[in-house]
């Protein structure tokens, strides 16, 4: 049974494969996303059994992946609203994703010190993935278009999905 953190540690190693084909170990994706390498050991195992990572782990299934994300992730990972408050921007409203979205009245935002957004607080896929995208743009950008499939309406997750592709095929 997959958990939240799997898709992040997924996503993670998607941006290694993308910007760094050396493999890194456990203990330094652990600390560029916030946990422990024993942890990121575990979901490792996990991601491979649920066929998102393959057999010796050293690259993700980008196709295997995509398809979670654009089915899956919805419903197994929902968008939970947590109030009103400061944070860092995410979905449509995050920084760096280029979009004809209008922008909301109140923007999605993850409950974070790093971020200088304000609007409404949305709980990220993973706890710690306001510290994971702070250290890498390109898991920023991909975590904020998973945002979208979590809770967007369906105009939205039709203008996510060409993002998404751009993302993924970057690898």
């Amino acid at each position: 049974m997959l958990k939240p953190l799997d898709t992040l540690v997924a996503l993670k190693y998607i941006s290694l494969a993308r910007g760094n084909p050396m493999s890194r170990g456990m203990r330094e994706i652990g600390e560029s996303i916030g946990i422990s390498g024993a942890e990121v050991s575990r979901s490792s195992k996990r991601l491979f059994t649920a066929n998102l990572l393959s057999q010796n782990g050293s690259r993700p299934l980008t196709l295997n992946l995509k398809e979670w994300i654009e089915h899956g992730i919805r419903y197994a990972i929902p968008l939970e609203i947590e109030g009103f408050g400061r944070g860092m921007t995410t979905g449509f409203d995050c920084p760096l994703i280029d979009s004809n979205m209008v922008a909301k009245n109140n923007p999605w935002v993850w409950r974070s010190n790093i971020g200088g957004g304000t609007g409404t607080i949305i709980k990220p896929i993973y706890k710690t993935a306001p510290i994971a995208a702070d250290n890498d743009p390109w898991l920023y950008q991909l975590l904020s278009v998973v945002d979208i499939y979590r809770g967007g309406k369906p105009r939205e997750i039709r203008e996510a999905k060409p993002l998404l592709t751009m993302l993924l095929d970057a690898v």
